[in-house]
């Protein structure tokens, strides 16, 4: 009899200690975050932009910035 009553209070904590733990709240929006796409941009392109933009260049001066960018990037790719 004094087995049957410990093994029903055993069980009876254990079924709480698990009913008390859920542990799928909150997990989608912790590691199933939706990252907005971005396209992708060619960064020679942008900082020519720039540049553009900030030093008012025309357009020799546009193609020869644009040229050194081009071999500068190439420089970098090498190593």
């Amino acid at each position: 009899m004094n087995k049957i009553i410990v093994f029903c209070i055993v069980y009876i904590f254990c079924q709480n200690a698990y009913s008390q733990v859920d542990r799928t709240i909150g997990r989608n929006s912790q590691y199933h975050q939706n990252s907005p796409k971005t396209d992708k941009v060619d960064p020679i392109e942008q900082t020519l932009k720039k540049l553009k933009e900030k030093l008012s260049l025309d357009s020799f001066q546009e193609v020869a910035t644009k040229v050194f960018l081009q071999e500068n990037e190439k420089v970098l790719r090498k190593f």
